[in-house]
């Protein structure tokens, strides 16, 4: 009952049709290498701890179905801890683990389909008694996104929706004119460093509020703070924006291929995706006239019945307008139709979507958040465009499923990190790397390898 119970619980929270099976194998899973230990101290906040008997294989899946319920949040981490102790010559710690992992699996296959997931083999070698190495922890720790960090799609929350529309529209109002031999910068393209203080709320801090006063509080310097400069293209003329983005991926994208010609814009406005629309429209607004990008398609996955049927969620809606206030209030409205749902999003209809109307394009982008994957994935057979990524939100590694619509498209993925480009062709053995993974193609689909 409970293996049932508790994967009915994730195809609740992570819906549509997961395309690589078994991305991440067990046998690469024990041969990471184990880090060592005194003794394992499980974290108090953000976790879902999960614990096996000393040298068993089961665990409660009840009470670790009835956790993810309650948070919510999506896995970033992984942890098996065990210890090293053996009390015959016999004992065989990584079938132990094995079984350990294949209990795991059977019950949820998708966290071995997730390559943003970071696992880890956590040895504790302290104790020498069986007695002692018994009180210790030994199980899985399953690290969450905390909840400045959640990205869940829009809750059903038109305050909140108003509110980030309203932040978009306050940024965007700020941005002050400067001429003359202060337009131009020394410093790499897009930059101006500044001294400012962080906040002492964390929450803040991940929101890229910052003080230009220490205070009273003894703020530390954010000796990264910067001001963000958009350059017109006009020799003497750029506007300074007074708010700093933790991850500019966005402007900076656009800012490095002004060669990019008659583009379609495909946005994910779904979620925390707000700060990247602002930087989109703050690019658009500077460089009209320059670098014109008229035509866009904005998604939120389903309007008031998000993750709906494969091809037919909707919550897409096309503009071509070189009207400012135009393009921007059809992103507002597309914003307040969406209602929600799961993490994924439904990437590939809005992309075939704005293929359809608008044929002609020559280049075609899609701006998305990686920690929000692509949940029509079955679609991919059918898309012809090369596509390129601007992929909001990385962290180090790039979700497979955006590196499969790259590799099948024969797209490109663009990052704060860097630009992935030359891909290899889609061919059964090849191996590449992106980020710190290395790739495999496999029966069709990804695997991890190193």
């Amino acid at each position: 009952m409970y293996p049932c119970r508790l994967l009915l619980v994730f195809l609740l929270l992570f819906p549509g049709i997961f395309y690589a099976q078994q991305l991440v194998e067990i046998p690469y899973l024990l041969d990471l290498s184990p880090v060592s230990v005194d003794s394992y101290h499980v974290p108090a906040k953000d976790v879902i701890v999960l614990p096996c008997d000393f040298a068993g294989s089961g665990f409660n899946m009840d009470r670790f179905a009835d956790s993810v319920k309650k948070v919510g949040a999506r896995i970033v981490g992984i942890d098996l801890v065990y210890s090293e102790y053996a009390a015959s010559e016999t004992f065989d710690q990584r079938k132990l683990n094995e079984r350990r992992l294949e209990t795991l699996r059977a019950s949820i296959p998708e966290l071995f389909d997730n390559n943003l997931v970071r696992w880890r083999l956590i040895s504790q070698q302290a104790n020498p008694s069986a007695e002692a190495n018994k009180a210790l922890f030994h199980g899985f720790v399953i690290h969450l996104l905390s909840p400045e960090d959640t990205y869940s799609g829009n809750s059903d929350d038109s305050l909140r929706t108003e509110r980030e529309i309203a932040f978009v529209k306050e940024l965007l109002k700020s941005g002050e004119r400067i001429s003359g031999p202060d337009a131009k910068d020394s410093s790499p393209p897009g930059y101006r460093p500044i001294v400012q203080y962080l906040p002492r709320l964390r929450r803040k801090r991940e929101r890229g509020v910052r003080y230009d006063k220490r205070s009273i509080w003894f703020r530390k310097q954010d000796t990264a703070a910067v001001l963000v400069i958009a350059d017109s293209f006009r020799s003497d003329t750029s506007y300074v924006y007074n708010y700093i983005f933790n991850d500019s991926t966005v402007i900076m994208t656009f800012r490095r291929h002004p060669d990019w010609q008659d583009v379609l814009v495909v946005e994910d406005v779904t979620g925390s995706m707000y700060p990247y629309m602002a930087q989109t429209f703050m690019w658009r607004r500077l460089n009209i006239d320059s670098v014109p990008i008229r035509k866009f398609v904005f998604f939120n996955d389903g309007d008031r019945n998000p993750d709906g049927p494969i091809g037919r969620s909707g919550g897409a809606y096309e503009i071509e307008s070189g009207m400012i206030g135009e393009v921007e209030e059809e992103a507002y409205a597309t914003m307040r139709k969406g209602s929600g749902g799961a993490a994924p999003e439904n990437n590939l209809e809005a992309l075939q979507y704005g293929i359809t109307s608008f044929p002609e394009s020559e280049t075609l982008v899609l701006i998305a958040d990686n920690f929000a994957p692509i949940r029509d994935l079955s679609l991919l057979k059918e898309m012809r465009r090369p596509v390129k990524i601007i992929l909001c939100g990385v962290r180090g590694r790039v979700h497979y499923s955006y590196i499969l619509l790259a590799l099948q498209t024969g797209g490109s993925i663009y990052t704060m990190e860097e630009e992935l480009t030359g891909l290899p062709s889609f061919t059964e053995g090849q191996q590449f790397v992106v980020g710190d993974q290395k790739f495999e193609i496999h029966n069709g689909s990804l695997r991890l390898v190193h």
